[in-house]
């Protein structure tokens, strides 16, 4: 029994490998190989033996049959592009940040903990500054201990 050499590929594709080429707009050949593979072991195409391309087009994944050209399947990526960054004002440590929507706030040092439920309760997410992605509603606690640090938002 012979198998195909999309079938035979399993492993992800190496870390730096960009998914989409930047200079065609076109996947890259292993992520094409690690979809495909996928594909292939959850059924293709019920059964038929045709392969596949795929395209990067207008912010989705789209899965076309290479024989005839026939849009498969689109898996979108990208939503909207994000707002511009909002400078966070910080007056007293510790300070709260509750902001009107979802995105991520960047906080340059400092302890930041996160609220879901109105400052009930508190979760230390970082000593040191970070990244914290946040849903509509959520609350940062922001503690800094000598000078303040930057504090940026970028909506969703």
């Amino acid at each position: 029994m012979s198998t195909s050499s999309a079938a035979q590929i399993t492993g992800f594709p190496n870390a730096g490998e960009p998914l989409i080429d930047p200079e065609t707009g076109v996947m890259t050949r292993p992520w094409q190989r690690f979809f495909a593979n996928i594909w292939n072991k959850l059924g293709g195409a019920n059964g038929l033996t045709s392969t596949i391309y795929i395209l990067f087009q207008n912010g989705a994944l789209n899965a076309y049959q290479s024989v005839t050209g026939t849009l498969i399947g689109s898996i979108p990526l990208i939503t909207n592009a994000g707002q511009p960054a909002i400078a966070q004002t910080l007056y007293a440590s510790p300070q709260v940040l509750s902001p009107a929507a979802e995105g991520t706030m960047m906080v340059e040092s400092g302890q930041v903990e996160i609220s879901r439920d109105n400052g009930a309760n508190w979760y230390i997410v970082g000593l040191t500054g970070g990244a914290y992605p946040l849903l509509t509603k959520d609350s940062v606690r922001v503690t800094w201990y000598n000078v303040k640090h930057k504090v940026t938002f970028f909506p969703s």
